[in-house]
C-alpha cells in the first residue's frame, strides 16, 4: 500500500455530517444557539444536536406520508417554549422543501410568545406565528403536523385528541 492510499484511508472517516439544519440560519443566532459568526455556542451544543435529530426524524415522517409533495402544510407546535424546534420546522419546510408552511407555536407564557413573534418579525419570516394558549383550549382545524413534545400529564392526551380530531397525518408527542 502506498503512502498516498494510506492517507486517503485515514481521512475517510472525516466526512461532513449530514445536517438537516444549516448552522448559519439567522434564527439560530437570534435564539442564542450560534454566535455572530454562525458558530455553535458551546453551552448550546446539545440543543443544536437535538434540533438536528428532530428535523431528521420529522423529515423521514414527512417523506413517508407524502406531505413533502403537498403545496401547503399547516403545523401546530404546542408548548413551544423558546421555539427552537418551531423555527427549525418552519425553516426546513420553507427552505429545504420549498413548501408553503403555516406554522403556529402555542405557548402559555406570554413573554415567550412575544419574544418569538418579535424574532419572526425581525427576520421578516412569513408563515410562522406564535399564540398564547394551551393544547386543551386552542382552536385548530386542518393540521397536517401536530407537535407536542413538552406536553405533560393530561396535556399529552389533549394533544393526541387534537391531532386526531384535526386529521393530522403526523402527530409527535413526548412522554
Amino acid at each position: 500500500m502506498s503512502a498516498a492510499s494510506s492517507d486517503l484511508t485515514e481521512l475517510s472517516h472525516n466526512r461532513n455530517k449530514l445536517r438537516y439544519v444549516q448552522q448559519d440560519r439567522p434564527y439560530l443566532h437570534e435564539l442564542g444557539i450560534t454566535d455572530a459568526k454562525g458558530e455553535i455556542i458551546p453551552a448550546m451544543s446539545r440543543k443544536w444536536k437535538q434540533i438536528n435529530k428532530f428535523i431528521e426524524v420529522l423529515s423521514n415522517a414527512i417523506q413517508q406520508t407524502g406531505l413533502d409533495k403537498r403545496s401547503q402544510l399547516h403545523i401546530a407546535d404546542f408548548d413551544s417554549g423558546k421555539a427552537y424546534l418551531t423555527f427549525a420546522v418552519h425553516d426546513y419546510l420553507v427552505t429545504n422543501l420549498n413548501l408553503d408552511a403555516q406554522v403556529t407555536g402555542v405557548e402559555l407564557r406570554q413573554g415567550l410568545v412575544d419574544l418569538c413573534n418579535q424574532t419572526a418579525q425581525k427576520l421578516s419570516l412569513t408563515g410562522i406565528k406564535f399564540e398564547q394558549g394551551d393544547v386543551q383550549h386552542f382552536s385548530a382545524q386542518a393540521i397536517n403536523i401536530m407537535i407536542a413534545l413538552h406536553a405533560c400529564d393530561t396535556a399529552t392526551d389533549y394533544a393526541l385528541h387534537m391531532g386526531i380530531r384535526t386529521g393530522a397525518e403526523i402527530i409527535v408527542t413526548g412522554k
